[in-house]
């Protein structure tokens, strides 16, 4: 990757100033996805006659490799982008600055890495796994502001970004083969698609009393796909790979809303503190970005959770030292954060018995001692 660019910051008047910056950049990529056979590393012992008597399965495995993930002709890929961006700051009053800005942002397309012969039954072979490049536009309006004659900060953010093109990722993808039956893409497949995300955020911090602080943050977040299709396993008659309507469905695993609150007290003695903090933290509703194409039993949304974090302990006034006790996840909040359901491993193997999930961990409670050198 090869980059040229300048941003510059020029001082309109007093109160106005204009940030300009322009970049060139120039993408030269060679990729390759081969997979080869040297020999067994395991067998269990059941087998492991057979492989001594005719050494039928590694010749087997022989057979079929290597496997060529890329061709020649989609290995090497070059691409060149003009990107820049454009900010306008004013000085409102002596506390509050207002802005605006523009973006624009690319990312290089490419290939994705199917390592599999599978992909010989899409309707253009390797072809159907390349995908264009993403390009953005976005525009920011926002503040920065201190308040209470410095004693505290409050900042917020109107966004809108549109996408050309977007990168969009499906596993547990599958295609018929010559025989009509499904079999499996491992690996994924990126495609593209136009979409948008919008959103406001607001964040900010005071100084209640020289020994009490609190702050929080708040985040509205929509961001779906506008006009686009995505690959499938819901397939029309005739059709190897299924292609889905996905117009107006969540773009991505984060949730909608979010928000935070955290708060500090301390008491001050001779050389030392003794601190009490809390920390919440608000996890909206939110797509399961896992669940993709579908394969296996696993939930398409997460349900919203609340976890409170709490400390307690003492520390020197210079913060040479500190030893603290803590809860977290004080309420023992129960939530699913992450399911995926099998791979092509499992369902090969035992018919798709295996699902991957991740929960919040439970409530913990602990000591940590800390010393700066």
């Amino acid at each position: 990757e090869l980059g040229i660019f300048t941003f510059n910051t020029l001082y309109l008047t007093d109160l106005v100033q204009m940030e300009i910056g322009l970049r060139w950049s120039s993408f030269d990529r060679s990729r390759r996805a081969d997979i080869f056979f040297g020999d067994l590393t395991y067998l269990p012992p059941a087998l492991q006659a057979i492989e001594d008597a005719t050494g039928a399965i590694s010749g087997g495995i022989a057979a079929n490799v290597p496997i060529v993930g890329i061709s020649d002709q989609n290995t090497a890929a070059d691409d060149d982008a003009i990107t820049g961006s454009l900010k306008f700051r004013y000085e409102w009053t002596d506390e509050t600055s207002l802005y605006v800005s523009y973006n624009r942002g690319y990312r290089p397309g490419g290939i994705s890495i199917v390592p599999s012969p599978n992909i010989q039954f899409l309707p253009n072979g390797e072809d159907d796994l390349l995908y264009d490049e993403e390009e953005s536009d976005s525009v920011e309006l926002g503040f920065k502001s201190r308040l209470l004659d410095g004693r505290a900060t409050l900042n917020g953010a109107l966004y809108f970004q549109q996408f050309d093109g977007y990168f969009g990722f499906k596993r547990g993808l599958q295609v018929l083969d010559d025989t009509g039956e499904p079999v499996d893409l491992p690996g994924g497949m990126v495609y593209n698609g136009d979409a948008n995300i919008w959103g406001i955020e607001f964040e900010g911090q005071v100084l209640l009393s020289e020994s009490w602080s609190a702050g929080g943050s708040f985040a509205y977040n929509k961001g779906e796909w506008d006009g686009a299709t995505a690959p499938c396993n819901e397939r029309e008659p005739g059709e190897a790979l299924g292609s889905c309507d996905i117009d107006g469905e969540a773009l991505g695993g984060e949730p909608e809303w979010s928000a935070s609150l955290n708060s500090e007290y301390f008491v001050p003695f001779e050389n030392m503190e003794w601190y009490v903090r809390g920390l919440y933290k608000f996890t909206g509703e939110r797509d399961n970005t896992n669940a993709s194409a579908g394969i296996g039993s696993v939930t398409d949304e997460f349900d919203e959770h609340h976890v409170f974090n709490l400390y307690t302990g003492l520390r020197s006034t210079n913060h040479t030292w500190d030893v603290s006790v803590w809860a977290k996840n004080l309420f023992d909040e129960e939530a699913v954060t992450f399911q995926q359901g099998s791979d092509q491993y499992d369902i090969a193997f035992s018919g798709g018995s295996y699902t991957q999930v991740n929960v919040l961990p439970e409530r913990t409670i602990g000591v940590t001692a800390r010393y700066n050198f």
